[in-house]
């Protein structure tokens, strides 16, 4: 626990804990943070993911991944005030905390989510061969993607 006497000097403990502003949150969980009652991460250890709004990725579908994982619910409020807290917040908590596991579940329900996006809307096109081939050839086109079969 990070005492209000071990914060260097000059340096406040919001500046050090990765906390939510008092818009997002109750005094409650600031209290238990400052107590020691729950856990903390700190700003130096916060690491971002980006999570798309897909129905397979809201904040239910994420506490109830986080639930099977076990020790992440110190360093969350209470069960009442988590729908006040941003997505963004728990998903940096979560991938600071859990780590590899946590990336690997949000990639996995981003690529469920894609195969059946495209299965059911068929999203898939087939593109005429002459300007397949330059769409493939301009330099203003993403690299990172796959090349789909039918492009050839």
């Amino acid at each position: 626990m990070l005492l209000a006497d071990q914060a260097p000097h000059g340096v406040t403990l919001e500046s050090l804990i990765f906390s939510l502003s008092t818009d997002n949150t109750t005094i409650y969980f600031l209290k238990d943070l400052l107590c020691g009652k729950k856990a903390h991460v700190l700003n130096a250890d916060v690491q971002t993911l980006y999570v798309p709004q897909y129905k397979n990725l809201t904040l239910e579908h994420i506490m109830e991944f986080v639930s099977s994982q076990g020790g992440l619910a110190d360093y969350l409020p209470d069960e009442p005030d988590l729908p006040k807290i941003p997505k963004q917040w728990v998903v940096n908590v979560c991938t600071a905390v859990i780590g590899d596991a946590f990336r690997d579940w949000v990639a996995q329900q981003i690529e469920e989510r894609n195969a059946l996006m495209a299965e059911k809307r068929e999203f898939m096109i087939a593109m005429d061969p002459q300007l397949a081939a330059k769409f493939q050839a301009s330099t203003h086109v993403s690299r990172k993607s796959e090349q789909h079969p039918s492009l050839g």
